[in-house]
């Protein structure tokens, strides 16, 4: 239950970062913080309850009264035609059985109340904190995606320009041009393969070349 709980944690904090990430890669402070963020989620969740229930209570307790407000104006109109004492008696009764329950009823309205501002109050909260994790943790978590993507930085793979397009589309950048090394001109870059030309100076650049500006676009070594 406690891994559902955090794993609805980083789901938040994932529609905010834009894609998925593990808490394994996130530090100890951190996850102590999802922990924390998850028990709100649990809390919220018990005041929403509280709350539907509260809101039947009052459907019942307004139900009552309106009961016994009919019934004591009936009993009224029948002590007044037929003079009896005992219906009198009976009405003052039930005005006194109203009186309690207008009572009871506006003390469980103050108690909805007080939850739902509670309940805002809780949510506030976990938004703040997931903003919080959201902004101590992007960088970190941003170099683990992407690594967790191109593998490990020991390992030898053959990438093209269609690898690092969607590398880039996945963190939310969009790469359309790179610096001619030659000549200044914006060079277009293509779907595929690993090399671009320039068109103003013929100038040919390899994927190889512009790792390292693309390295410190990512900010993860590559």
């Amino acid at each position: 239950m406690d891994q559902e709980k955090r794993k609805v944690v980083m789901d938040l904090i994932a529609q905010k970062l834009g894609f998925n990430a593990d808490e394994e890669e996130l530090s100890p402070d951190l996850r102590d913080a999802i922990g924390a963020i998850s028990n709100k989620l649990e809390k919220v969740k018990d005041l929403a309850n509280s709350i539907t229930l509260r809101e039947k209570h009052l459907i019942f307790i307004s139900l009552w009264i309106v009961i016994l407000a009919i019934l004591n104006l009936y009993t009224l109109i029948l002590s007044i035609n037929k003079s009896q004492y005992s219906l009198v008696f009976f009405c003052c009764l039930l005005l006194i059985l109203i009186f309690f329950s207008l009572r009871v009823y506006s003390k469980e309205n103050n108690k909805q109340k007080r939850e739902r501002k509670e309940k805002e109050l809780v949510e506030k909260s976990i938004s703040d904190d997931v903003s919080m994790v959201v902004t101590r943790a992007k960088e970190d978590l941003r170099k683990a995606y992407i690594t967790k993507i191109i593998g490990p930085t020991t390992k030898h793979v053959f990438i093209d320009f269609s690898e690092i397009l969607k590398i880039t589309k996945s963190i939310g950048i969009t790469l359309q041009s790179i610096e001619c090394p030659n000549c200044k001109a914006p060079i277009s870059i293509p779907s595929k393969g690993n090399k671009a030309l320039c068109q103003y100076c013929g100038k040919e650049v390899y994927i190889v070349d512009i790792f390292k500006k693309l390295q410190e676009l990512l900010g993860v070594d590559m």
